[in-house]
């Protein structure tokens, strides 16, 4: 087994509203992770990385660096299909938490570029869900 080192650890659930398009119905139940109706819902002890590459983790960039992983987790596990809109919903929480708008492209822009390798479904898991 492979570990992957990660920086921060849930210690109480964290909920988001609409942050994904779901089909009426549909639930996406793990350990760590639900999504349902749009909302996900992360459990304690679930575990990220923050930013990646030369992103900082600040204050504006840690939620959405959480939500991101979560949704990456998701797609590299072959629940959610749609890469695209995991950064999409990065970018939007970057820009609800105060993030300029100049930065919050450039993040964006990285993970479109970059963020392929990160969500697929052969990478390295960070704990086991």
């Amino acid at each position: 087994m492979k570990y992957r080192k990660c920086k921060y650890v849930l210690d109480s659930p964290a909920f988001f509203h609409n942050v994904w398009d779901t089909e009426p119905g549909e639930v996406i139940d793990t350990q760590y992770i639900s999504l349902s109706e749009g909302c996900l819902l992360l459990r304690t002890g679930f575990t990220w990385d923050g930013a990646s590459g030369p992103a900082v983790d600040t204050p504006a960039f840690m939620q959405a660096a959480l939500v991101h992983d979560a949704l990456y987790w998701l797609h590299r596990m072959g629940l959610l299909d749609d890469r695209k809109q995991a950064d999409q919903v990065m970018r939007k929480l970057c820009l609800e938490n105060g993030m300029s708008k100049i930065r919050a492209a450039y993040a964006y822009h990285a993970v479109r570029l970059f963020g392929g390798r990160a969500a697929r479904p052969t990478a390295e898991t960070l704990h086991i869900l």
